[in-house]
């Protein structure tokens, strides 16, 4: 039996995800997250990733996950 590259795997808080499977992403759980910290003025989606643009401190910052 063949095992799957660890490289392609990440685990987080027990669970262990692998980032080659395509999925959808819920955008308003990714901007309640990042909402505690930032304000949330924009979020998309794009092919795997998720792109944004938060404020903090009067100032613009990109998002790319």
């Amino acid at each position: 039996m063949k095992k799957d590259p660890e490289a392609f795997t990440i685990k987080i808080h027990g669970k262990v995800f692998d980032y080659r499977i395509a999925g959808n992403l819920d955008l308003d759980h990714v901007k309640a997250f990042f909402g505690e910290k930032y304000i949330v003025k924009e979020l998309w989606s794009g092919g795997r990733h998720v792109f944004g643009i938060l404020i903090k401190d009067n100032q613009e910052l990109f998002l790319k996950l």
